[in-house]
Protein backbone atom coordinates (compact mmCIF):
# COMPACT_ATOMS: atom_id res chain seq x y z
CA UNK A 1 0.00 0.00 0.00
CA UNK A 2 1.30 3.45 -0.90
CA UNK A 3 0.00 6.49 0.94
CA UNK A 4 0.92 9.91 -0.33
CA UNK A 5 1.42 11.73 2.93
CA UNK A 6 0.24 15.27 3.46
CA UNK A 7 3.73 16.04 4.76
CA UNK A 8 5.21 15.45 1.30
CA UNK A 9 3.55 18.52 -0.17
CA UNK A 10 4.53 20.65 2.83
CA UNK A 11 8.16 19.49 2.71
CA UNK A 12 8.35 20.15 -1.05
CA UNK A 13 7.10 23.71 -0.56
CA UNK A 14 9.70 24.38 2.15
CA UNK A 15 12.53 22.89 0.10
CA UNK A 16 11.68 25.18 -2.82
CA UNK A 17 12.11 28.20 -0.54
CA UNK A 18 15.18 27.25 1.51
CA UNK A 19 18.62 25.74 0.99
CA UNK A 20 18.55 23.35 3.95
CA UNK A 21 15.54 21.46 5.30
CA UNK A 22 15.88 19.28 8.39
CA UNK A 23 13.09 16.70 8.81
CA UNK A 24 13.13 15.20 12.27
CA UNK A 25 10.83 12.84 14.13
CA UNK A 26 10.64 9.58 16.04
CA UNK A 27 12.48 6.69 14.37
CA UNK A 28 10.50 4.58 11.87
CA UNK A 29 7.86 7.29 11.36
CA UNK A 30 8.53 7.48 7.62
CA UNK A 31 11.34 10.04 7.33
CA UNK A 32 13.49 7.94 4.99
CA UNK A 33 10.54 7.18 2.69
CA UNK A 34 9.65 10.87 2.58
CA UNK A 35 13.29 11.80 1.94
CA UNK A 36 13.52 9.36 -0.98
CA UNK A 37 10.32 10.75 -2.48
CA UNK A 38 11.75 14.27 -2.21
CA UNK A 39 15.06 13.04 -3.66
CA UNK A 40 13.20 11.77 -6.70
CA UNK A 41 11.18 14.97 -7.03
CA UNK A 42 14.12 17.38 -6.68
CA UNK A 43 16.92 15.27 -8.15
CA UNK A 44 18.79 14.82 -4.87
CA UNK A 45 21.58 12.30 -4.35
CA UNK A 46 20.59 10.03 -1.43
CA UNK A 47 23.07 9.10 1.33
CA UNK A 48 22.22 7.43 4.63
CA UNK A 49 24.33 7.20 7.76
CA UNK A 50 22.67 3.82 8.35
CA UNK A 51 25.38 2.66 5.93
CA UNK A 52 28.46 1.84 8.06
CA UNK A 53 30.85 2.87 5.26
CA UNK A 54 29.25 6.27 4.67
CA UNK A 55 29.01 6.91 8.41
CA UNK A 56 32.67 5.98 8.92
CA UNK A 57 33.77 8.35 6.15
CA UNK A 58 31.82 11.25 7.66
CA UNK A 59 33.16 10.59 11.16
CA UNK A 60 36.79 10.07 10.06
CA UNK A 61 37.11 13.28 8.03
CA UNK A 62 33.96 15.45 8.24
CA UNK A 63 35.62 18.32 6.41
CA UNK A 64 36.48 16.23 3.36
CA UNK A 65 33.06 14.57 3.45
CA UNK A 66 31.24 17.91 3.25
CA UNK A 67 33.65 19.51 0.77
CA UNK A 68 32.97 16.63 -1.63
CA UNK A 69 29.28 17.52 -1.90
CA UNK A 70 28.93 18.54 -5.54
CA UNK A 71 25.17 18.15 -6.09
CA UNK A 72 21.83 18.48 -4.33
CA UNK A 73 21.85 15.88 -1.58
CA UNK A 74 19.92 13.99 1.11
CA UNK A 75 21.75 12.92 4.27
CA UNK A 76 19.56 10.50 6.20
CA UNK A 77 19.91 9.95 10.00
CA UNK A 78 22.32 12.87 10.24
CA UNK A 79 22.36 12.91 14.06
CA UNK A 80 24.60 9.81 13.93
CA UNK A 81 27.52 12.01 12.80
CA UNK A 82 27.25 15.36 14.62
CA UNK A 83 30.86 16.01 13.60
CA UNK A 84 29.73 17.21 10.18
CA UNK A 85 27.54 20.08 11.36
CA UNK A 86 30.32 22.61 11.89
CA UNK A 87 31.71 21.84 8.43
CA UNK A 88 28.23 21.97 6.93
CA UNK A 89 27.80 25.48 8.35
CA UNK A 90 31.08 26.59 6.73
CA UNK A 91 30.07 24.96 3.44
CA UNK A 92 26.68 26.71 3.38
CA UNK A 93 28.16 30.11 4.27
CA UNK A 94 30.78 29.82 1.51
CA UNK A 95 28.12 28.87 -1.02
CA UNK A 96 26.07 31.90 -0.09
CA UNK A 97 29.06 34.20 -0.54
CA UNK A 98 30.00 32.75 -3.93
CA UNK A 99 26.64 32.49 -5.66
CA UNK A 100 23.33 33.19 -4.00
CA UNK A 101 21.38 32.00 -7.04
CA UNK A 102 22.94 28.53 -7.38
CA UNK A 103 23.04 27.14 -3.87
CA UNK A 104 22.89 23.37 -3.53
CA UNK A 105 19.77 21.96 -1.88
CA UNK A 106 20.51 19.92 1.24
CA UNK A 107 17.86 17.73 2.88
CA UNK A 108 18.73 16.33 6.31
CA UNK A 109 16.72 13.83 8.33
CA UNK A 110 17.22 12.70 11.90
CA UNK A 111 15.57 10.93 14.82
CA UNK A 112 16.60 13.60 17.33
CA UNK A 113 15.30 17.10 17.89
CA UNK A 114 18.16 19.30 16.70
CA UNK A 115 16.92 22.25 18.75
CA UNK A 116 17.58 20.25 21.93
CA UNK A 117 21.13 19.33 20.87
CA UNK A 118 23.04 22.61 21.42
CA UNK A 119 26.18 21.65 19.48
CA UNK A 120 24.08 20.83 16.44
CA UNK A 121 21.53 23.61 16.76
CA UNK A 122 24.11 26.37 17.17
CA UNK A 123 25.73 25.40 13.87
CA UNK A 124 22.73 25.73 11.59
CA UNK A 125 20.07 27.81 13.32
CA UNK A 126 19.11 30.60 10.94
CA UNK A 127 20.47 28.62 7.99
CA UNK A 128 17.79 25.96 7.71
CA UNK A 129 14.12 25.25 8.25
CA UNK A 130 12.91 22.43 10.48
CA UNK A 131 9.90 20.16 9.98
CA UNK A 132 8.72 17.43 12.35
CA UNK A 133 7.25 14.22 10.95
CA UNK A 134 5.04 11.94 13.04
CA UNK A 135 3.72 8.41 12.55
CA UNK A 136 0.53 8.16 10.50
CA UNK A 137 -2.42 10.17 11.76
CA UNK A 138 -5.88 8.77 11.20
CA UNK A 139 -6.74 11.97 9.36
CA UNK A 140 -4.26 10.91 6.64
CA UNK A 141 -6.76 8.25 5.61
CA UNK A 142 -9.63 10.74 5.45
CA UNK A 143 -10.32 14.38 4.59
CA UNK A 144 -10.82 15.75 8.07
CA UNK A 145 -11.29 19.50 8.47
CA UNK A 146 -11.56 19.27 12.25
CA UNK A 147 -9.10 22.03 13.23
CA UNK A 148 -10.45 24.52 10.69
CA UNK A 149 -14.00 23.75 11.83
CA UNK A 150 -12.97 24.13 15.48
CA UNK A 151 -11.50 27.62 15.10
CA UNK A 152 -14.42 28.78 12.95
CA UNK A 153 -17.07 27.08 15.13
CA UNK A 154 -18.26 25.41 11.96
CA UNK A 155 -20.12 22.45 13.47
CA UNK A 156 -23.79 21.62 12.95
CA UNK A 157 -26.27 19.05 14.19
CA UNK A 158 -25.61 15.86 12.25
CA UNK A 159 -25.36 12.10 12.59
CA UNK A 160 -22.36 10.07 11.46
CA UNK A 161 -21.92 6.51 10.33
CA UNK A 162 -20.71 4.41 13.23
CA UNK A 163 -16.93 3.93 13.31
CA UNK A 164 -15.19 1.97 16.06
CA UNK A 165 -12.41 3.90 17.80
CA UNK A 166 -10.06 0.94 18.32
CA UNK A 167 -9.29 0.35 14.60
CA UNK A 168 -8.67 4.11 14.35
CA UNK A 169 -6.02 3.93 17.09
CA UNK A 170 -4.39 0.87 15.51
CA UNK A 171 -4.31 2.56 12.11
CA UNK A 172 -2.81 5.81 13.42
CA UNK A 173 0.64 4.46 14.15
CA UNK A 174 4.01 3.70 12.59
CA UNK A 175 3.73 3.05 8.83
CA UNK A 176 5.03 -0.52 9.04
CA UNK A 177 2.25 -1.52 11.45
CA UNK A 178 -0.44 0.71 9.96
CA UNK A 179 0.00 -0.75 6.47
CA UNK A 180 0.41 -4.35 7.67
CA UNK A 181 -2.43 -4.74 10.17
CA UNK A 182 -1.70 -8.47 10.50
CA UNK A 183 1.80 -7.84 11.88
CA UNK A 184 2.52 -8.89 15.45
CA UNK A 185 2.45 -5.44 17.07
CA UNK A 186 3.78 -6.65 20.43
CA UNK A 187 6.84 -8.27 18.86
CA UNK A 188 7.42 -5.22 16.63
CA UNK A 189 7.31 -2.76 19.50
CA UNK A 190 9.54 -4.91 21.70
CA UNK A 191 12.20 -4.89 18.97
CA UNK A 192 11.61 -1.19 18.35
CA UNK A 193 12.13 -0.18 21.97
CA UNK A 194 15.18 -2.42 22.29
CA UNK A 195 16.81 -0.68 19.32
CA UNK A 196 15.76 2.75 20.57
CA UNK A 197 17.21 2.23 24.03
CA UNK A 198 20.32 0.18 23.24
CA UNK A 199 21.42 1.91 20.03
CA UNK A 200 19.72 5.20 19.17
CA UNK A 201 19.82 6.83 22.58
CA UNK A 202 23.40 5.70 23.23
CA UNK A 203 24.47 7.32 19.96
CA UNK A 204 23.68 10.80 21.26
CA UNK A 205 24.11 10.29 25.04
CA UNK A 206 26.47 8.49 27.37
CA UNK A 207 23.75 6.63 29.26
CA UNK A 208 24.84 3.11 30.17
CA UNK A 209 21.89 1.74 32.13
CA UNK A 210 19.13 1.83 29.55
CA UNK A 211 17.05 -0.50 31.74
CA UNK A 212 16.45 2.51 34.00
CA UNK A 213 14.99 4.38 31.06
CA UNK A 214 12.65 1.49 30.21
CA UNK A 215 11.42 1.51 33.81
CA UNK A 216 10.83 5.23 33.47
CA UNK A 217 8.83 4.66 30.27
CA UNK A 218 6.58 2.17 32.09
CA UNK A 219 5.94 4.62 34.92
CA UNK A 220 5.31 7.55 32.57
CA UNK A 221 2.91 5.38 30.56
CA UNK A 222 0.85 4.68 33.67
CA UNK A 223 0.60 8.45 34.34
CA UNK A 224 -0.33 9.50 30.80
CA UNK A 225 -2.55 12.56 30.79
CA UNK A 226 -2.08 13.18 34.52
CA UNK A 227 -0.59 16.29 36.10
CA UNK A 228 3.13 15.66 36.57
CA UNK A 229 4.72 15.83 40.00
CA UNK A 230 8.40 15.54 39.11
CA UNK A 231 9.62 14.73 42.61
CA UNK A 232 7.07 11.95 43.03
CA UNK A 233 7.85 10.49 39.61
CA UNK A 234 11.59 10.62 40.28
CA UNK A 235 11.11 8.64 43.51
CA UNK A 236 8.95 6.07 41.72
CA UNK A 237 11.70 5.70 39.10
CA UNK A 238 14.32 5.36 41.88
CA UNK A 239 16.16 8.41 40.51
CA UNK A 240 17.18 11.75 41.87
CA UNK A 241 15.36 14.71 40.37
CA UNK A 242 18.27 15.78 38.16
CA UNK A 243 18.60 12.31 36.60
CA UNK A 244 14.84 12.08 36.08
CA UNK A 245 14.78 15.37 34.22
CA UNK A 246 17.77 14.39 32.12
CA UNK A 247 16.18 11.08 31.10
CA UNK A 248 12.84 12.71 30.38
CA UNK A 249 14.53 15.33 28.21
CA UNK A 250 16.26 12.58 26.24
CA UNK A 251 12.94 10.83 25.61
CA UNK A 252 11.47 14.14 24.47
CA UNK A 253 14.51 14.78 22.31
CA UNK A 254 13.93 11.41 20.60
CA UNK A 255 10.22 12.28 20.15
CA UNK A 256 9.03 9.35 22.29
CA UNK A 257 7.10 11.56 24.70
CA UNK A 258 5.84 15.12 24.67
CA UNK A 259 4.55 17.50 27.30
CA UNK A 260 1.57 19.81 27.34
CA UNK A 261 2.15 22.94 29.43
CA UNK A 262 -0.69 24.66 31.32
CA UNK A 263 -2.52 27.53 29.67
CA UNK A 264 -2.72 30.82 31.55
CA UNK A 265 -3.66 34.27 30.37
CA UNK A 266 -0.45 35.35 32.10
CA UNK A 267 2.11 33.77 29.77
CA UNK A 268 4.81 33.84 32.42
CA UNK A 269 2.94 31.26 34.50
CA UNK A 270 2.73 28.66 31.75
CA UNK A 271 6.14 27.16 32.29
CA UNK A 272 6.25 27.05 36.08
CA UNK A 273 3.11 24.99 36.73
CA UNK A 274 2.42 21.26 36.34
CA UNK A 275 2.67 19.79 32.88
CA UNK A 276 1.06 16.69 31.39
CA UNK A 277 2.91 13.88 29.67
CA UNK A 278 1.81 12.10 26.48
CA UNK A 279 3.32 9.50 24.17
CA UNK A 280 3.89 10.36 20.51
CA UNK A 281 2.32 7.05 19.47
CA UNK A 282 -0.74 5.64 21.23
CA UNK A 283 -0.29 2.08 19.97
CA UNK A 284 3.23 2.11 21.45
CA UNK A 285 1.77 3.41 24.72
CA UNK A 286 -0.57 0.40 24.82
CA UNK A 287 2.36 -1.95 24.24
CA UNK A 288 4.41 -0.39 27.05
CA UNK A 289 1.39 -0.73 29.35
CA UNK A 290 0.94 -4.33 28.18
CA UNK A 291 -2.77 -3.90 27.51
CA UNK A 292 -5.22 -4.98 24.84
CA UNK A 293 -7.40 -2.10 23.67
CA UNK A 294 -10.65 -4.05 23.41
CA UNK A 295 -10.21 -5.64 26.84
CA UNK A 296 -9.34 -2.32 28.48
CA UNK A 297 -12.33 -0.58 26.87
CA UNK A 298 -14.62 -3.18 28.43
CA UNK A 299 -12.97 -3.72 31.81
CA UNK A 300 -11.01 -0.60 32.77
CA UNK A 301 -12.80 2.57 31.57
CA UNK A 302 -10.43 4.88 33.50
CA UNK A 303 -7.31 3.53 31.79
CA UNK A 304 -9.12 3.45 28.45
CA UNK A 305 -9.98 7.12 28.98
CA UNK A 306 -6.26 7.92 29.46
CA UNK A 307 -5.39 6.03 26.27
CA UNK A 308 -8.15 7.80 24.35
CA UNK A 309 -6.91 11.18 25.59
CA UNK A 310 -3.42 10.30 24.38
CA UNK A 311 -4.84 9.36 20.97
CA UNK A 312 -6.59 12.71 20.65
CA UNK A 313 -3.37 14.49 21.64
CA UNK A 314 -1.44 12.71 18.89
CA UNK A 315 -4.08 13.44 16.26
CA UNK A 316 -4.02 17.13 17.20
CA UNK A 317 -0.23 17.54 17.08
CA UNK A 318 -0.08 15.70 13.74
CA UNK A 319 -2.46 18.24 12.20
CA UNK A 320 -1.36 21.46 13.90
CA UNK A 321 0.69 23.94 11.89
CA UNK A 322 3.58 26.11 13.08
CA UNK A 323 1.12 28.89 14.03
CA UNK A 324 -0.52 26.73 16.71
CA UNK A 325 0.46 25.42 20.15
CA UNK A 326 -1.16 22.94 22.52
CA UNK A 327 -1.73 23.38 26.26
CA UNK A 328 -3.98 22.04 29.02
CA UNK A 329 -6.18 24.04 31.41
CA UNK A 330 -6.51 23.35 35.14
CA UNK A 331 -7.85 25.61 37.90
CA UNK A 332 -7.20 25.51 41.64
CA UNK A 333 -10.74 24.18 42.19
CA UNK A 334 -10.11 21.35 39.69
CA UNK A 335 -12.00 22.63 36.69
CA UNK A 336 -10.04 21.43 33.70
CA UNK A 337 -9.92 21.14 29.93
CA UNK A 338 -7.78 18.41 28.43
CA UNK A 339 -6.45 20.50 25.54
CA UNK A 340 -6.26 24.17 24.68
CA UNK A 341 -5.20 24.96 21.12
CA UNK A 342 -3.92 28.51 20.73
CA UNK A 343 -2.87 30.32 17.56
CA UNK A 344 -0.18 32.97 17.48
CA UNK A 345 -2.89 35.63 17.14
CA UNK A 346 -4.38 34.53 20.49
CA UNK A 347 -7.44 32.68 19.14
CA UNK A 348 -8.04 29.51 21.10
CA UNK A 349 -10.20 26.40 21.24
CA UNK A 350 -10.87 24.16 24.24
CA UNK A 351 -11.22 20.39 23.76
CA UNK A 352 -12.37 17.95 26.42
CA UNK A 353 -12.15 14.19 25.77
CA UNK A 354 -14.78 11.77 27.08
CA UNK A 355 -14.66 8.00 26.66
CA UNK A 356 -18.43 7.61 26.70
CA UNK A 357 -21.20 7.62 24.11
CA UNK A 358 -23.30 10.47 25.53
CA UNK A 359 -22.65 14.04 26.71
CA UNK A 360 -24.36 16.24 29.32
CA UNK A 361 -24.23 19.95 30.12
CA UNK A 362 -21.93 19.16 33.08
CA UNK A 363 -19.22 17.96 30.66
CA UNK A 364 -18.78 21.57 29.49
CA UNK A 365 -18.02 22.91 32.99
CA UNK A 366 -14.27 23.23 32.47
CA UNK A 367 -14.71 24.69 28.98
CA UNK A 368 -17.03 27.40 30.32
CA UNK A 369 -14.37 28.30 32.90
CA UNK A 370 -11.78 28.49 30.11
CA UNK A 371 -14.11 30.77 28.13
CA UNK A 372 -14.41 33.11 31.10
CA UNK A 373 -10.63 33.26 31.41
CA UNK A 374 -9.94 33.71 27.70
CA UNK A 375 -12.60 36.31 26.95
CA UNK A 376 -12.89 37.31 23.30
CA UNK A 377 -9.97 35.02 22.35
CA UNK A 378 -12.21 32.00 22.92
CA UNK A 379 -13.59 30.70 19.62
CA UNK A 380 -15.08 27.31 20.36
CA UNK A 381 -15.46 24.64 23.04
CA UNK A 382 -15.65 20.97 22.09
CA UNK A 383 -16.39 17.79 23.99
CA UNK A 384 -15.06 14.91 21.89
CA UNK A 385 -16.94 11.72 22.71
CA UNK A 386 -17.66 8.23 21.34
CA UNK A 387 -21.21 8.87 20.16
CA UNK A 388 -22.31 9.09 16.53
CA UNK A 389 -23.72 12.63 16.52
CA UNK A 390 -22.42 16.18 16.55
CA UNK A 391 -24.67 18.28 18.78
CA UNK A 392 -24.63 22.06 19.48
CA UNK A 393 -24.94 22.81 23.22
CA UNK A 394 -24.57 26.57 22.78
CA UNK A 395 -23.53 28.99 20.05
CA UNK A 396 -19.87 28.17 20.66
CA UNK A 397 -20.11 24.84 22.51
CA UNK A 398 -20.41 21.50 20.73
CA UNK A 399 -20.43 17.81 21.51
CA UNK A 400 -18.49 16.37 18.56
CA UNK A 401 -18.21 12.74 17.57
CA UNK A 402 -14.68 11.35 17.80
CA UNK A 403 -15.07 10.35 14.16
CA UNK A 404 -14.73 14.00 13.15
CA UNK A 405 -11.00 13.79 13.95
Amino acid sequence: MFLKRKSLEKAAEILKETQILYINGIRQCGKSTLAMQLASQFGLEYLSFDSPSILAAAQHDPQAFIENIKSNIVIDEVQMAPEIFRNLKIFVDEQRRKNADQQLKILLTGSANILLLPKLADSLVGRMQIMTLYPFGYSEFSNSTFLNDAFSGNFRLQNHNRRDIIPMIRKATFPELSINLKANASRWFDAYLTTLLTRDIREITNIARTSDMYTMLKILAARTGSLINESSLARDCNMNLMTFRRYRNILENMFVIQRAFPWFRNIGKRFVKSTKNYFTDTYMLCNILGVDLLTIQQKDPILFGQILENFVFTELIKNMDEQMRIFHFHTSDNKEVDFVLEKNNGDLVGIEVKSKSSVSEKDFEGIRELKNSAGSSFKCGIVLYLGNSTIPFAQDMFAVSMQML
